[in-house]
């Protein structure tokens, strides 16, 4: 009978021992966590910059759209209130001065309620828009042109392009973009209000 105890004692030890293996064998050591987190983290370097400029791009394709949207909103305004009176109308939403709290003289809201950009867009007698600024915390997008600004105009630049266009703007790389404005021509029935250029 000693025999046996001695036996089962051997058989605990050994099973013993396997299990410390066991337990070695699953933890990682601290140069493979490290070596895990420096290939993390190199991941992270070259992928962040491609994000973010999806990120930037897709920001300013809304705006883009927002500036068309403005000039389609202007384009079905004037359909309906040359009707009554004809003639030449500016659209904006600065319909009064910040400052002096004065309305400007022959103006129409577009009533476009979910965006959150500033413009303003002159029609001519012929319907035409002759100059468009459209303008909001980051972008801003300013054309006049005396035969008509199309809805065309309003894009994207191409890399291929980007000397031709320089109406798309960062705010706060040129003060002249940085709001859109309206002055006031005349006095009494004869004023009207233009945008600022």
């Amino acid at each position: 009978m000693v025999r046996r105890d001695i036996s089962s004692k051997y058989i605990l030890k050994r099973r013993g021992d396997l299990e410390m293996k066991k337990m070695n064998k699953k933890g990682f050591t601290l140069v493979e966590l490290l070596a895990v987190i420096a290939i993390l983290a190199i991941l992270i370097l070259l992928v962040t910059p491609n994000i973010l400029k999806m990120f930037n791009e897709g920001k300013e394709s809304i705006f883009v759209q927002q500036a068309q949207r403005v000039m389609d909103a202007s384009n079905n305004k004037y359909m309906s209130v040359s009707l009554k009176s004809p003639g030449a109308y500016v659209f904006t939403n600065k319909v009064q001065d910040d400052e002096s709290k004065t309305s400007y003289p022959k103006t129409t809201n577009l009533n476009l309620t979910s965006n959150a950009i500033d413009y303003c867009v002159e029609m001519n007698n012929e319907g035409n828009i002759t100059f468009i600024h459209v303008s909001d915390a980051t972008y801003s997008i300013k054309i006049a042109n005396d035969k008509g600004v199309k809805l065309d105009d309003i894009s994207k630049p191409n890399e291929s392009d980007a000397n031709k266009y320089k109406e798309l703007k960062t705010n706060g790389t040129d003060a002249d973009y940085a709001a859109v404005g309206l002055t006031i021509e005349g006095s009494g029935d004869t004023a009207k209000s233009k945008c600022n250029r």
